[in-house]
C-alpha cells in the first residue's frame, strides 16, 4: 500500500496558519509531520517524518487546539532552554514543540466516509508502509 494513501486536501504549517484557515477543515483527519525534511523518525520497516494521525469531527476545530497546545509547549521549552518541558504534555505536542513545529496534510472525508474512516484508512496504510503506528499515537484509532 503506497503511502499516503491518497494526495492530501490541504498542506499547512501547524504554527503559521491563521485561525480561519485551520477552521476551514473539519470532518476529516489529518497527519503531523516533522518540518525538517532531513529528520525522519526510524519504524520497524523504514523511517518517516510522520509521528501522529488524528482525525476531526464534525464542528471540530481540532488543528487550532493543536496549534494552541503546540505553540504553549513551544513557549515551555524555550523557557527551560530547550532542555525539559515544565508542563506534562501530549507527545504530539512534545514532538511537535522539540522539532520547532509540524507540517499538516488534512484528508478530507469523501461521499459516505466519516472523519474516523479517513483515520482508520490512513493509520492501516501507514502501518503497512512503516511497520507500526506513528510514535506519538497512544493506540489505534476505534
Amino acid at each position: 500500500m503506497s503511502w499516503p494513501p491518497r494526495p492530501p486536501d490541504w498542506i499547512g504549517d501547524l504554527l503559521t496558519a491563521d485561525q480561519e484557515e485551520l477552521r476551514a477543515h473539519v470532518e476529516g483527519a489529518y497527519v503531523l509531520i516533522l518540518p525538517d525534511t532531513a529528520r525522519k523518525i526510524p519504524y520497524p520497516l523504514r523511517r518517516s517524518r510522520v509521528f501522529y494521525i488524528g482525525k476531526a469531527g464534525e464542528g471540530s476545530d481540532r488543528l487550532s487546539t493543536h496549534q494552541y497546545h503546540t505553540s504553549r509547549a513551544v513557549a515551555d521549552l524555550q523557557a527551560n532552554g530547550g532542555r525539559y518541558f515544565e508542563e506534562p504534555w501530549w507527545p504530539r505536542y512534545t514532538w511537535a514543540a522539540g522539532h520547532g513545529g509540524a507540517v499538516v496534510w488534512w484528508f478530507s472525508r469523501r461521499g459516505t466516509q466519516t472523519a474516523g474512516d479517513v483515520e482508520v484508512m490512513l493509520v492501516n496504510a501507514f502501518f503497512s508502509r512503516f511497520g507500526s503506528i506513528p510514535v506519538a499515537n497512544g493506540q489505534w484509532p476505534s
